[in-house]
């Protein structure tokens, strides 16, 4: 009789053990049917998944890119003091005059030191509101030297710029702020140079631009062309809708 029930009991422990000895063999089948089809569908699809990665990719990294630009011309529009003479009108000879007012409000400006110990866009306002007089009479008495009737004032504002390259660099359009000329009228065409970071008068007198002027988000505006990058007709229509 015990013989018969330990019999039994092998012949079940066997059972048992063949039972899961096939469900072990039917879920690695199964496992591996699964694998073979995902094989077999990235096999079939594998061009189009590339493609599908690839945009991924592309639209993050278009994204990211956009970002840095969109922070670069912010810091333009809040780090850059520019130089602007507008012009009595376009004739020639009022062309002419305005870019000897030009000459002589550089050259006054770098004998009173204008932007020397000038460690942001803040400090060279202050400085230029302190020498704006001194530069207004130079200019006056360019103007008389010329023997013109005309006058010009001045005054440092915020004040919207289109798109402009400027020295081999981009300066995006936006709302900059400005130490601004008018002679006469101010009716014609202007001229611009950058007061800070310092570049006009280096420029101006062919010497050396200090290093690491412009932040990586500025230099990544800057360095572009207009040419080939869309955004800045962009920039150029949001500022004039007012968006």
């Amino acid at each position: 009789m015990s013989l018969t029930l330990g019999r039994m009991e092998a012949s079940h422990k066997r059972t048992a053990l063949g039972d899961k000895k096939m469900n072990i063999y039917i879920d690695n089948h199964q496992r591996q049917k699964k694998i073979d089809k995902a094989a077999k569908f990235i096999r079939q699809h594998f061009a189009a998944l590339t493609a599908a990665v690839f945009l991924i990719n592309l639209v993050f990294f278009a994204a990211f890119d956009q970002a840095v630009f969109h922070k670069g011309c912010e810091e333009l529009y809040d780090g850059v003091l520019r130089l602007h003479i507008l012009a009595n009108s376009d004739s020639k000879e009022d062309q002419q005059l305005k870019l000897k007012v030009r000459d002589r409000v550089l050259s006054t400006a770098k004998e009173l030191g204008l932007g020397k110990g000038c460690k942001d866009m803040q400090d060279t306002i202050e400085q230029s509101k302190q020498l704006l007089p001194q530069l207004i009479e130079a200019a006056q008495d360019e103007l008389i030297k010329n023997e013109s009737n005309q006058t010009v004032d001045a005054c440092i504002t915020k004040m919207y710029f289109n798109t402009r390259e400027y020295e081999g660099f981009t300066m995006p359009a936006g709302e900059y702020h400005a130490v601004r000329f008018t002679i006469g009228k101010g009716e014609g065409k202007n001229w611009w140079c950058v007061l800070f970071p310092q570049m006009c008068l280096p420029v101006a007198f062919e010497e050396p631009l200090e290093q690491e002027m412009f932040s990586h988000a500025q230099l990544r505006v800057l360095t572009s062309r207009p040419k080939y990058e869309p955004r800045f007709a962009l920039l150029e229509l949001v500022h004039k809708i007012g968006l």
